[in-house]
């Protein structure tokens, strides 16, 4: 009959559906990682913050980056010396995805409650002139959260646990915060030195040969981050790509990661730091924004057939490292 549409046969509505079953199929994993692949943009735009505004601190201070905080003995920039001129935003400190807060496992003194939150109340109680607020306000401005920064040039964690045994070596003032949203479970933190007259914690001895540097062996130095630090490190002076090679290199800042494991498994008072290595992002790994400015996402990788760690700060030199300090070995 004129004008009347031909009926699909079985055949048809079976081909049909075995297409649609199959570009299903092929759009469902790029539908699960959609909600990782935007937590990880966002971490990654949060670290590009970081590097305008480490820019800008060293363009105002002699090329210098900001020093490793003196509130805590955690690695993240000393906020006295970004608040309030350039870093005003607190959630650029906060990644979507940070598996320490996602999970229970961070370590940290923290008070419990929306980090934003806390950061605003501390602000208040400041301005209100609570005593104690202004060491609240730079404690909970100095938690490294969701991301990492050496403060030193550093290409494996035995140089950043030189780092932190150097951090240990500096004068520090406690400061009561009684009265502030810091406490409990908080109940001191510390300020530089510089701003009294006397420490009351005057620091540990610390001695440059018995700890990593930034080449991670002992007695080599710490190379503080700064403009131009590159130069330093420079082997072939006839190479005139190597101070943008070298700078494509040096992590300034990347994603926190997760090592925390339960008391059983802990092996031989050590826990076994790789089997249970959590990170923000899945796959497993995180950004890492490096000198020059350029961000990427370094996936994990353990050790493999050829002996080679992987990639830092995202490799199994995180587990040597870890054992060989703990076993005396610096």
């Amino acid at each position: 009959m004129p004008g009347k549409r031909p009926r699909l046969t079985i055949i048809e509505v079976l081909v049909a559906v075995s297409i649609i079953g199959v570009a299903a199929a092929l759009m469902l994993p790029a539908l699960r990682q959609t909600p990782h692949a935007s937590s990880r943009t966002s971490c990654a735009n949060n670290l590009r913050q970081w590097d305008i505004i480490f820019r800008m601190f060293a363009d105002e201070h002699g090329g210098e980056y900001p020093r490793l905080s003196a509130t805590t003995f955690w690695f993240f920039p000393e906020s006295r010396d970004l608040y309030p001129e350039y870093w005003t935003d607190y959630t650029i400190a906060l990644c979507p995805s940070d598996i320490r807060e996602m999970d229970g496992l961070s370590v940290l003194r923290i008070p419990e409650g929306d980090p934003v939150d806390l950061w605003n109340q501390a602000a208040a109680e400041m301005a209100d002139g609570v005593e104690g607020a202004e060491a609240c306000f730079h404690y909970l401005m100095s938690i490294p959260r969701s991301y990492l920064y050496p403060g030193y040039v550093c290409g494996s964690w035995r140089c950043i646990y030189g780092v932190e045994f150097l951090q240990t070596s500096q004068p520090r003032v406690h400061r009561s915060l009684a009265g502030t949203v810091c406490d409990p479970p908080v109940p001191q933190a510390m300020v530089p030195a510089e701003h009294d007259e006397a420490a009351s914690f005057p620091g540990l001895p610390y001695d440059p040969n018995n700890y990593p540097g930034s080449d991670g062996e002992k007695g080599s130095p710490l190379h503080p981050l700064r403009t131009g630090v590159e130069r330093l490190l420079i082997t072939d002076t006839a190479d005139a790509e190597a101070p943008e090679r070298i700078r494509a290199t040096i992590p300034v800042m990347w994603d926190a990661l997760s090592t925390q494991v339960a008391a059983d498994d802990y092996e031989g008072g050590h826990p076994a730091l790789v089997p249970h290595l959590r990170t923000n992002h899945v796959p497993a790994g995180g950004n890492v924004l490096f000198l020059d400015g350029h961000v990427a996402f370094i996936p994990f990788r353990q050790t493999d057939e050829s002996g080679d760690d992987g990639p830092f700060p995202y490799g199994a030199d995180l587990q040597h490292a870890w054992q060989a300090i703990n076993n005396g070995a610096g």
